[in-house]
Parts: C-alpha cells; sequence; structure tokens
C-alpha cells in the first residue's frame, strides 16, 4: 500500500509540470492573441485617421497646381508686354505692364507660402499621429499585461513608426521661396505615402512559476497604411505590412 501511494505521489509529480505547463501554454496563447488583435487594431485605427488628414492636405496642395499654371502663363503674358514697351519706349504701356508683373508676383508669393504651410501641416500630421499610436499601443499593450503580472514577466520594444516625406514631387526645384510649384505624386505612390509601424513583445514565466516549467515567447507585429489616388483626392488604405 505504501509503495502505491509512493508511486502515486511520483507520477503526480511528474503529471504535474505537463498539466501545468499545458495550462500556461494556453494561457500564453491567449495572452499573445489579445495582444495582436489589440495592437493591431489601435495601429490601423490611428494610422488611417493620421492618413486621412495627411491626405486632405495633399489634396490641397494638389488643387493649387491650375492657380501656379495660370499664374505662370499671365506671368509670361506680363513680361512680353513689358518687353515690347521697352523696345517701343511706350512709357505708359511700360509702367501698366511693370505694375501688373508685380501684382502677379505678389500673388505668386502669396501661393508659394501657402504651399510651404501645407507641407510644414503634413509633416506636423506625421508627428502627432506618430506620437498618438505609440502611446496607445505600448498602454493597451501594458493594461493587458497588468492583468497577469503575477504569473508572466513581459517586455515590449520601443514602437518603431517609419515616416514617410510628403510624397509629392515639385515641377522645379525648391531653391526658391517665392516661386510656386506644380506638385504630383511620387510613383509609385502608395509606397512613397506608406507608414509602417513595428514592435516586439516577449513573455517569459516569472521566477515564481520557473521552479515547475519555463515558457518564453517573442512575437513582432505592426501594421502598415498608405494613401491611394480616388475621386480626385487621396484615401487612406491598409496595405502589407513591413515587421
Amino acid at each position: 500500500m505504501k509503495n502505491e501511494k509512493g508511486t502515486g505521489a511520483v507520477v503526480l509529480l511528474l503529471i504535474l509540470p505537463i498539466f501545468m505547463g499545458t495550462i500556461y501554454a494556453i494561457g500564453t496563447q491567449s495572452l499573445e492573441i489579445q495582444k495582436i488583435t489589440r495592437g493591431r487594431h489601435l495601429c490601423r485605427s490611428h494610422l488611417l485617421e493620421t492618413q486621412k488628414k495627411v491626405g486632405l492636405l495633399l489634396a490641397k496642395i494638389i488643387q493649387m497646381n491650375p492657380v501656379v499654371s495660370s499664374l505662370r502663363t499671365e506671368k509670361a503674358m506680363a513680361e512680353a508686354a513689358l518687353k515690347i514697351a521697352i523696345e517701343t519706349g511706350d512709357y505708359p504701356a511700360m509702367g501698366a505692364a511693370q505694375v501688373w508683373l508685380k501684382s502677379i508676383e505678389a500673388r505668386q508669393v502669396m501661393i508659394a507660402r501657402q504651399q510651404r504651410l501645407l507641407f510644414t501641416l503634413v509633416k506636423g500630421q506625421f508627428n502627432l499621429g506618430l506620437r498618438l499610436t505609440q502611446s496607445a499601443i505600448r498602454s493597451e499593450l501594458e493594461q493587458i499585461q497588468a492583468r497577469s503580472q503575477k504569473s508572466w514577466a513581459q517586455n515590449i520594444s520601443p514602437i518603431k513608426i517609419q515616416i514617410p516625406q510628403p510624397p509629392l514631387s515639385p515641377d522645379i526645384p525648391d531653391n526658391s521661396d517665392t516661386e510656386p510649384r506644380i506638385y504630383t505624386p511620387k510613383e509609385p505612390f502608395i509606397e512613397k505615402a506608406a507608414v509602417h509601424a513595428s514592435w516586439i513583445t516577449s513573455l517569459e514565466t516569472t521566477d515564481r512559476i520557473k521552479e515547475w516549467f519555463s515558457i518564453k515567447t517573442k512575437n513582432s507585429d505592426g501594421c502598415s497604411v498608405s494613401l491611394e489616388e480616388k475621386a480626385g483626392g487621396f484615401q487612406p488604405v491598409l496595405i502589407k505590412g513591413k515587421f
């Protein structure tokens, strides 16, 4: 009888770690699914909102192209009128052409300033979206982990977000503060406009649990959101992630 009890105790000691390990493995999987689901949801929702706002700003820049083109044509006409007035010695026409030309150049300066402001807002929106996304993801992952901190030790890597340069190309070099540009989308646009976010989380059983067994996991995750040209503007779109 004593031998049977002793054998049962030995079997129990052998089976218990396996049983507990299985339970914790299931718990690990559940915890990882929660983190993946919530992390990706927050990543996508924040970056989609960021790209939506960026898309509106880029559309405003593109919508200024006809005005820029019209001013260039008008300026060429004014310069031609001034040249003719100078060649013919027509001083009244010369004065009128100079006034006309200065008016056009003043409007060009105003448009150029508006373009620079819009590009500044684009960069600011990207940077704001980066900070909000990083904060939301980290906060959510830490809250999930806090609910099981007695059993698991978690590490969250820095949440990296790659922000693109404004995905528009000027038709002339950016070496003048007074000359407005005509902008067109860089190609391939969906790649040039993409924002990529990535992070790594790891789980490991705490020292108290390691007395029975040890489990350690590492998971890479993230999301990517870009813009696509649609209906005369730019719409945010989910794309395949780089993580």
